[in-house]
Order: structure tokens, then sequence, then C-alpha cells
């Protein structure tokens, strides 16, 4: 997960994700969270995820996302508040 705004980084947000590709998936989490989500790997453009919902923060969603894979999410910046 890259940099976004301390408030949405770490206050919890209603999610609503649908089972899909990893690539659009995560999009779609950004843009309901309203936070730059970033990877580098381009298996997971191709990677099934399962549908999350629920009262998550950012990097929770994405770890829920990401369970059952061998994907993991990391923070790797952060800009200032």
């Amino acid at each position: 997960m890259s940099a976004a705004p301390a408030q949405a980084r770490d206050r919890l947000a209603a999610i609503d994700l649908p089972a899909g590709s990893g690539g659009e998936t995560i999009r779609v989490l950004g843009r309901q969270v309203r936070v730059s989500i970033g990877f580098r790997d381009a298996r997971l453009t191709r990677l099934p995820l399962r549908a999350v919902r629920g009262s998550l923060t950012p990097i929770a969603a994405l770890d829920r996302l990401l369970s059952g894979t061998a994907m993991r999410a990391r923070r790797v910046a952060r800009l200032p508040s």
C-alpha cells in the first residue's frame, strides 16, 4: 500500500468488494477508501480474489483480499499529513 493521507489510511471505511481479478479489485478498493494502492507483481492482476465486505481499515481490507494467496501487502510510503 503506498502513500495516503493519515485520515484515510487508518480510518474505518465501509468496504464492499465483489470477488474478482486482483488488479481490478485492488483498484476498486483504492477508490472506495481513497488511498493509492500500487503493486509490482504482474501475477496479481490475474489472481482471483475473494469478496470482502465490512467496516475495515484499508490495510485490513487489503489483507483480507490477499488471504489465502502467496501475496502480502505492506505500506511503503507516507505523505506528510
